[in-house]
């Protein structure tokens, strides 16, 4: 898996309500897929934090 910002506009970013919100759609075997939220701790959201400042901030 591959996080990466969808972009690094300082105006969007600040306007983000939920920045690390990772909905997925999840199938198991020939099963329907169902919706998801990929549930993330503070600890990594601190480490995509840090993501957003070497990449976006440099």
């Amino acid at each position: 898996m591959t996080f990466r910002p969808a972009t690094c506009e300082p105006h969007v970013l600040a306007e983000t309500r939920q920045p690390f919100a990772f909905p997925l759609r999840l199938a198991v075997g020939d099963g329907e897929e169902v919706a998801a939220d990929l549930p993330l701790d503070e600890a990594q959201e601190g480490l995509l934090q840090e993501l957003l400042g070497r990449v976006c901030i440099g």
